[in-house]
């Protein structure tokens, strides 16, 4: 309970705030709203008040409904204008590591942060969007990754934050080689060398300078880089060879081992070609022969050092990794040496149309070989495969779905398991199983990105160590349509998945309404855990899982193995006997859960919905929890409007640019419609914040009291502007009286009970802060006279 009687005063006196809103209004206090006690224990103070986003509609690439009939090529590359662009419910939302967010709605549109700690959201546009999915977003490896509609769809440049702009939409998810070019070996055999001692440099023979057999004289430009290679392996760096001249020479005396033979290699670049390469840009190399050592054909390289090297055009070394060390040559090779560049096509990782085979997949079959297929652009491809290496969801004519493994580069593909059922014609290319439930997540154990699929995960994963995820290159990660499926083999496609967290060592997975763990590894997950409700959200918070589910306000505690309920919201708090709760989302804030949840009554018709926090400790005998309050209302007030849902987001802000206490909400505002809440130093101004007491005895039926003076306390005095207000009543089912106010800079005030003659007395506080230099009005104790 929060009160006592003070004997020596004859008075009763509620206090004990911080132990929140109590299961019971004869246990403890009733109800506290928009205020908060976390800034000192035993003391309820006014909170920050939430305030409306603004929502930013200067966006290029949109299209709105009605504002075109005919579909031009997919409509891809359109521009169309209409009326203000309204956000969607929410659906999910994702952090980069700079702090800028990303919200995604159910329109499938995403709302960028304009700056870490900004309270504006524009529309990121859709100028090279395939579809407009909803089905869950994440930022992985410096790009946001959108999931849905058959899709998933990638934005960005590897920048990070920066290159998130609508003109980065699904650009460089996608390969295939567009240009060839041929050039000799390009090491060059030198003329004039002794067979021994000193060697002090040596003179070009014509039948080996590129173009063979031209002249004698270097064509290129004059450098001091170049580098000798003896026959024995011996380098020698720090050459000079001149434009114009036939002859090189050494950086300083170098006494050899007995060379018949020393190569050159030109520098800084090591190939020739009359086209010009740009840093970065990815090289394939091919060869009637031999390529020189180390190069492997068909592999790619990444252009550095590359430059302009006069008469014979441009020159480039390649490195094994974007942005790497240049590749020194070992060996001259053989044979006619040719490279390929490596173009971007805008293709998203998703649907591919009419998908065929050489032949019909027969029951029992394993592989096939693709025809030819077309890309959603409507681009004519390749027999082999161009999207990166994964599992891919094949599906027939009649929506049966087949999971198959697709190689880069390559026209076979495997089924694995053996198909088990007939099916010819075309076919369609889907990583999305039509189930995902808005909801991805970046492992934080080993940096892969999941992806709900129905019964199964979905995962993006990476392919080569240590190489960043670029999704122009299809080696450097992987596409897995079934990372893992719920249960064991035994029980296997008898749940599907509604979220995902990290546990240590582990990922807890939330089915509908059981949990689990994987390893990371397994192809199946454990076997369940029953919670025993619809489960909504979970979340890890000091390595203990917290989940809310049902509809009756409970909120669960895992470790993984075990599921224990550890707290319920009252009831009576909602006003109406057995309301319905609808959670939202779930977040970690200040070391406590915070969780939005709306209530409505039996009919439908909401009641009130807000961001509550609960504090959570573990103890001997298990998790505990205290604390409950109703952090803040949404801005728009207590009350949702019709047709509202109970879907949200929560975003944790702190610390933010001014280092108040900040997060941001995002809720439903009607049945297709959503806002964002943030909050700055400014406090609730018209009353919102209130506390309910406890529903005090004070006497019997057959000694009933008058309450006498009633006075509260503050730690401090109230500032110009402050006010609050006390009011009181006898019953639950009665009105409570006219509150008195006080305004002046006060720390105390009493006043006299309009109450004659009751059992119970309970008492509202209500609280106004001021506009600037408020106090918090910082409530400390209400004390009862009793006569």
């Amino acid at each position: 309970m929060s009160y006592l009687f003070d004997k020596s005063r004859n008075e009763i006196v509620i206090s004990g705030f911080e132990g929140g809103i109590s299961p019971s209004p004869y246990m403890g206090i009733a109800n506290m709203r928009n205020v908060a006690t976390h800034w000192m224990p035993g003391v309820a103070y006014v909170n920050y008040r939430r305030q409306a986003a603004t929502l930013g509609d200067s966006t290029s690439g949109l299209w709105f409904a009605g504002s075109h009939s005919t579909n031009v090529s997919n409509n891809e590359g359109w521009f169309f204008s209409g009326g203000t662009v309204a956000m969607g419910n929410p659906v999910q939302s994702a952090q980069s590591p700079a702090g800028l967010n990303y919200i995604l709605d159910s329109n499938g549109l995403v709302w960028k942060q304009s700056a870490v700690n900004s309270s504006t959201f524009n529309v990121l546009g859709n100028e090279n969007r395939v579809g407009l999915g909803n089905g869950g977003i994440a930022y992985w490896n410096n790009y946001i990754v959108v999931f849905g509609d058959g899709l998933i769809e990638f934005c960005g440049n590897g920048t990070g934050d920066a290159g998130i702009t609508s003109s980065n939409w699904n650009l460089n998810s996608g390969f295939f080689p567009i240009s060839e070019y041929t050039f000799p070996a390009q090491q060059f055999q030198l003329s004039g060398v002794p067979s021994g001692g000193t060697y002090t440099g040596g003179t070009l023979a014509s039948s080996n300078v590129y173009p063979t057999g031209t002249s004698a004289n270097w064509g290129y430009a004059t450098n001091t880089t170049a580098t000798i290679i003896l026959s024995t392996g011996q380098v020698i760096t720090g050459c000079t060879v001149t434009n114009g001249s036939s002859t090189f020479s050494t950086p300083s005396t170098v006494i050899t081992g007995s060379p018949s033979t020393l190569a050159f290699i030109s520098s800084p670049g090591i190939y020739h070609g009359s086209s010009i390469v740009t840093l970065g840009e990815q090289i394939v190399f091919t060869t009637t022969g031999t390529l020189p050592s180390p190069l492997v054909p068909n592999t790619i390289y990444y252009a550095v050092e590359a430059d302009f090297a006069g008469e014979g055009g441009y020159v480039f070394n390649v490195s094994a990794t974007p942005g790497g060390t240049a590749i020194v040559l070992n060996t001259q090779g053989t044979g006619t040496q040719s490279f390929e560049t490596v173009d971007f096509l805008s293709l998203p990782l998703g649907n591919v149309s009419n998908l065929t085979f050489t032949g019909p997949l027969q029951s029992g079959a394993t592989s096939a070989t693709i025809a030819g297929y077309t890309l959603p652009n409507g681009t004519a491809a390749t027999t082999d495969w161009l999207l990166p290496t994964g599992i891919y969801n094949l599906i027939d004519s009649n929506g049966n779905n087949i999971p198959a493994n697709f190689q880069l580069s390559s026209s076979t593909v495997n089924f694995q398991p053996a198909i088990t059922a007939y099916a010819t014609g075309n076919f369609q290319v889907n990583i999305i199983n039509p189930n995902v439930n808005s909801r991805a997540y970046t492992s934080q154990a080993n940096g892969n990105l999941y992806f709900i699929n129905g019964q199964s995960m979905g995962s993006l994963e990476f392919a080569i160590n240590n190489l960043m995820v670029n999704p122009a290159n299809g080696n450097s990660y992987g596409v897995n349509y079934s990372a893992f499926t719920l249960g064991t083999a035994a029980n296997y496609g008898s749940d599907s998945i509604v979220d995902m967290v990290d546990l240590q060592t582990t990922m807890v997975v939330a089915g509908q309404s059981n949990i689990y763990t994987w390893d990371y590894t397994s192809s199946f997950t454990s076997a369940p855990v029953p919670v025993g409700e619809k489960i909504v959200r979970i979340k890890n918070l000091l390595n203990s899982i917290y989940i809310t589910a049902g509809q009756k306000g409970n909120v669960y505690v895992s470790n993984g193995s075990y599921v224990q309920l550890m707290y319920k919201i009252p009831d009576y708090i909602a006003g109406v006997i057995d309301p319905v709760w609808t959670f939202g989302d779930i977040m970690r804030h200040r070391g406590k859960i915070y969780f939005q949840a709306m209530a409505q009554n039996t009919s439908g018709s909401n009641i009130l919905a807000g961001v509550f926090s609960l504090i959570v400790s573990p103890a001997v005998t298990g998790e505990v929890a205290s604390g409950l309050v109703m952090e803040a209302q949404n801005s728009y007030g207590l009350t949702p409007v019709s047709g509202a849902l109970g879907s949200g987001i929560l975003i944790d802000a702190e610390p933010s640019s001014s280092g108040q206490d900040s997060y941001y909400s995002v809720y439903s505002t009607g049945a297709s419609s959503g806002a964002i809440d943030f909050n700055d130093t400014s406090v609730w101004q018209n009353f919102e914040p209130t506390i309910e007491t406890d529903i005090v005895p004070i006497g019997t039926f057959l000694d009933k009291k008058t309450p006498g003076q009633i006075q509260f306390m503050l730690d401090r005095p109230l500032a110009s502007g402050d006010q609050i207000e006390l009011s009181w009543r006898q019953s639950l089912s009665d009105l409570y009286s006219t509150p008195v106010v006080t305004t002046t800079a006060i720390i105390a005030n009493e006043m006299g009970s309009t109450l004659s003659q009751v059992l119970w007395v309970q008492f509202k506080v209500q609280f106004k802060g001021a506009a600037s230099g408020t106090s918090f009005i910082p409530l400390r104790e209400i004390r009862i006279a009793i006569q």
